[in-house]
C-alpha cells in the first residue's frame, strides 16, 4: 500500500500518468493497474481522468494531504529504526563516577561533540553499583568507573583507559602505615 501511495503522489506531481511513467522509467500500463488497485483498495475514485492528464478528485485530495504525512513518518520511523538496529543514536546516555569525570569525560565529550553535534548526552553520576545495575538493565549505554572492570567484562566490553594513583591515609599505628605502597586486594 506504501508504494501505491509514493506512485499516487507522484502521479499528481507530474499531473499524467505518462509523466509519472517518464520520471520513474515503468511502463504507464504498470502505474495505471497501481492505481486501479489502490481505488479498488479505497472503494471509490482518486484520480480524475482528463484529456490534458490527471487530477485528484476531493477524496484524491484528502488522501494526498494525508499521504504525504503518512509516508514522512513512515520514513522518519524507518530511518530511526535503522540507525538503531546499526547501533547509531541521537542520544547517548553515559554513566560515570564523579572523581572520572574531569581527567576523562570532559575531553572526551569535547571531540564527541565536536564530532557529532546532533548528538544528545546525558550525564549520570552514579556509584559503581549503580553503573552496573544500570547498563544490565539497559539505562545507560556507556559506563566510565574505577571499579569492577572483572565483573563488567563478564557481560559487557570492558576497556580499562588508565591506571589511576590512590592515596591511601591510615592511622600511624595501622600495620599498613609503614608500607610504601598498599595493594587494594590486602
Amino acid at each position: 500500500m506504501l508504494e501505491k501511495l509514493r506512485l499516487f503522489l507522484v502521479v499528481l506531481e507530474e499531473g499524467s500518468l505518462r509523466g509519472a511513467a517518464d520520471r520513474l522509467r515503468i511502463s504507464q500500463s504498470a502505474i495505471t493497474r497501481q492505481m486501479q488497485s489502490l481505488e479498488l483498495d479505497l472503494g471509490g475514485r482518486v484520480l480524475e481522468r482528463t484529456s490534458t492528464g490527471v487530477r485528484p478528485t476531493n477524496g484524491g485530495h484528502a488522501l494526498a494531504e494525508r499521504a504525504k504525512t503518512l509516508l514522512a513518518d513512515y520514513d522518519s520511523t524507518m530511518a530511526e529504526v535503522r540507525r538503531l538496529v546499526r547501533g547509531e543514536s541521537e542520544r547517548l546516555r553515559i554513566g560515570y563516577i564523579a572523581s572520572a569525570a574531569q581527567e576523562y569525560l570532559g575531553p572526551a565529550l569535547a571531540v564527541l561533540r565536536r564530532a557529532y553535534p546532533r548528538l544528545k548526552v546525558k550525564m549520570l553520576d552514579q556509584t559503581p553499583g549503580e553503573i552496573i545495575i544500570a547498563l544490565r538493565q539497559g539505562k545507560i549505554d556507556l559506563a566510565l568507573t574505577l571499579h569492577g572492570i572483572d565483573l563488567l567484562s563478564r557481560d559487557f566490553y570492558a576497556r580499562k583507559l588508565a591506571t589511576v594513583r590512590s592515596l591511601v591515609a591510615l592511622p600511624v599505628s595501622h600495620r599498613f602505615a609503614t608500607e610504601r605502597q598498599v595493594s587494594l586486594s590486602h
